[in-house]
């Protein structure tokens, strides 16, 4: 299952809007994304985003979440 870049982006807008403030650490985002991913595939055998895994020293991520949240310009 390839990563999908618009479920991503779609997970991403659902947990800012759940916060009701508009906005978020891209930290925060990262994390939380990881944390719905993981949840999804071990309820329903399939993640969100299809996105890998990857071990940093502050915790895991989603990999091609955290490339493109930290190529761009600074938040």
């Amino acid at each position: 299952m390839p990563f999908n870049e618009t479920k991503a982006t779609q997970a991403a807008a659902h947990l800012i809007k759940r916060r009701g403030q508009g906005y978020m650490s891209y930290m925060k985002l990262i994390k939380l994304l990881y944390f719905a991913d993981r949840e999804a595939l071990l309820r329903w055998g399939s993640p969100i985003t299809a996105d890998t895994f990857y071990s940093m020293d502050r915790g895991p991520v989603l990999s091609r979440v955290h490339d493109l949240v930290t190529e761009g310009a600074s938040p």
